[in-house]
Protein backbone atom coordinates (compact mmCIF):
# COMPACT_ATOMS: atom_id res chain seq x y z
CA UNK A 1 0.00 0.00 0.00
CA UNK A 2 2.79 2.41 0.94
CA UNK A 3 4.63 1.74 -2.32
CA UNK A 4 1.46 2.20 -4.39
CA UNK A 5 0.80 5.50 -2.62
CA UNK A 6 4.39 6.61 -3.16
CA UNK A 7 4.09 5.84 -6.87
CA UNK A 8 0.70 7.59 -7.19
CA UNK A 9 2.11 10.77 -8.69
CA UNK A 10 4.02 8.92 -11.37
CA UNK A 11 1.01 6.70 -12.06
CA UNK A 12 -1.19 9.79 -12.38
CA UNK A 13 1.21 11.19 -15.00
CA UNK A 14 0.92 7.94 -16.95
CA UNK A 15 -2.88 7.89 -16.68
CA UNK A 16 -3.37 11.54 -17.63
CA UNK A 17 -0.48 12.24 -20.03
CA UNK A 18 0.54 8.76 -21.18
CA UNK A 19 4.12 9.24 -19.95
CA UNK A 20 6.06 10.07 -16.83
CA UNK A 21 8.26 13.05 -16.06
CA UNK A 22 11.36 13.64 -13.96
CA UNK A 23 9.16 14.93 -11.12
CA UNK A 24 8.71 11.45 -9.67
CA UNK A 25 12.44 10.81 -9.19
CA UNK A 26 12.29 10.77 -5.39
CA UNK A 27 9.12 8.64 -5.42
CA UNK A 28 10.91 6.07 -7.58
CA UNK A 29 13.92 6.07 -5.26
CA UNK A 30 11.75 5.63 -2.16
CA UNK A 31 9.61 2.85 -3.62
CA UNK A 32 12.67 1.02 -4.94
CA UNK A 33 14.29 1.22 -1.51
CA UNK A 34 11.08 -0.06 0.14
CA UNK A 35 11.01 -3.00 -2.28
CA UNK A 36 14.71 -3.74 -1.72
CA UNK A 37 14.16 -3.81 2.05
CA UNK A 38 11.06 -5.99 1.65
CA UNK A 39 13.07 -8.49 -0.38
CA UNK A 40 16.44 -8.41 1.36
CA UNK A 41 15.68 -7.60 5.00
CA UNK A 42 12.03 -8.36 5.79
CA UNK A 43 11.57 -11.69 3.98
CA UNK A 44 8.53 -10.30 2.12
CA UNK A 45 9.33 -11.58 -1.37
CA UNK A 46 7.88 -14.85 -2.63
CA UNK A 47 10.82 -15.11 -5.04
CA UNK A 48 13.49 -14.76 -2.34
CA UNK A 49 11.71 -16.44 0.54
CA UNK A 50 11.97 -15.76 4.27
CA UNK A 51 15.69 -14.90 4.22
CA UNK A 52 17.80 -11.82 4.68
CA UNK A 53 20.57 -10.73 2.35
CA UNK A 54 23.35 -8.24 2.96
CA UNK A 55 22.07 -7.18 6.36
CA UNK A 56 24.58 -8.86 8.63
CA UNK A 57 27.96 -7.52 9.58
CA UNK A 58 28.73 -5.21 6.71
CA UNK A 59 32.29 -4.14 6.19
CA UNK A 60 32.80 -0.91 4.34
CA UNK A 61 35.92 -0.52 2.25
CA UNK A 62 37.23 1.95 -0.28
CA UNK A 63 36.89 0.85 -3.86
CA UNK A 64 38.03 3.14 -6.62
CA UNK A 65 36.50 6.54 -6.01
CA UNK A 66 33.83 5.50 -3.54
CA UNK A 67 32.86 3.31 -0.64
CA UNK A 68 31.44 -0.14 -1.23
CA UNK A 69 29.56 -2.56 1.01
CA UNK A 70 30.74 -6.15 1.04
CA UNK A 71 27.80 -8.43 0.27
CA UNK A 72 27.19 -11.92 1.59
CA UNK A 73 25.61 -13.43 -1.54
CA UNK A 74 26.60 -14.33 -5.07
CA UNK A 75 25.73 -13.03 -8.53
CA UNK A 76 22.77 -15.39 -9.00
CA UNK A 77 21.22 -14.16 -5.77
CA UNK A 78 21.97 -10.55 -6.76
CA UNK A 79 20.05 -11.12 -10.02
CA UNK A 80 17.20 -12.70 -8.05
CA UNK A 81 17.11 -9.67 -5.73
CA UNK A 82 16.99 -7.32 -8.73
CA UNK A 83 14.15 -9.36 -10.24
CA UNK A 84 12.21 -9.43 -6.96
CA UNK A 85 12.64 -5.67 -6.43
CA UNK A 86 11.49 -4.95 -9.98
CA UNK A 87 8.49 -7.23 -9.51
CA UNK A 88 7.45 -5.57 -6.22
CA UNK A 89 7.76 -2.04 -7.66
CA UNK A 90 5.96 -2.97 -10.88
CA UNK A 91 3.09 -4.56 -8.91
CA UNK A 92 2.76 -1.44 -6.72
CA UNK A 93 2.84 0.82 -9.79
CA UNK A 94 0.18 -1.29 -11.53
CA UNK A 95 -1.98 -1.10 -8.39
CA UNK A 96 -1.65 2.69 -8.26
CA UNK A 97 -2.51 2.98 -11.95
CA UNK A 98 -5.57 0.74 -11.57
CA UNK A 99 -6.85 2.76 -8.61
CA UNK A 100 -6.42 6.00 -10.53
CA UNK A 101 -8.02 4.67 -13.74
CA UNK A 102 -10.97 3.30 -11.74
CA UNK A 103 -11.36 6.68 -10.04
CA UNK A 104 -10.47 8.94 -12.97
CA UNK A 105 -13.33 11.39 -12.37
CA UNK A 106 -12.19 11.88 -8.78
CA UNK A 107 -8.57 12.28 -9.94
CA UNK A 108 -9.59 15.00 -12.39
CA UNK A 109 -11.80 16.76 -9.83
CA UNK A 110 -9.03 16.70 -7.24
CA UNK A 111 -6.49 18.04 -9.75
CA UNK A 112 -8.87 20.87 -10.69
CA UNK A 113 -9.39 21.73 -7.02
CA UNK A 114 -5.63 21.70 -6.41
CA UNK A 115 -5.17 24.19 -9.26
CA UNK A 116 -7.55 26.49 -7.42
CA UNK A 117 -6.23 25.98 -3.89
CA UNK A 118 -2.72 24.37 -4.16
CA UNK A 119 -3.09 22.40 -0.88
CA UNK A 120 -5.99 20.31 0.40
CA UNK A 121 -6.27 19.00 3.94
CA UNK A 122 -7.48 15.49 4.66
CA UNK A 123 -10.78 16.95 5.90
CA UNK A 124 -11.29 18.75 2.56
CA UNK A 125 -10.81 15.68 0.38
CA UNK A 126 -14.30 14.20 0.84
CA UNK A 127 -15.74 17.54 -0.29
CA UNK A 128 -14.03 17.43 -3.70
CA UNK A 129 -16.91 17.23 -6.18
CA UNK A 130 -16.61 14.30 -8.53
CA UNK A 131 -18.66 13.40 -11.57
CA UNK A 132 -19.34 10.00 -10.02
CA UNK A 133 -18.69 8.16 -6.80
CA UNK A 134 -15.23 6.57 -6.61
CA UNK A 135 -15.07 2.92 -7.62
CA UNK A 136 -15.53 0.46 -4.79
CA UNK A 137 -17.73 2.69 -2.63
Amino acid sequence: DQMAMTLGGRAAEEVVYGEGSTGAHNDLERSTEMARLMGTQYGMSDKLGPLTFGGGQQSLFLKGNGISVERDFGEDTARSIDTAVRSLVNAAFARAETILRDNRALLDATAARLLEKETLTEAELPRVPAVMEPAGR
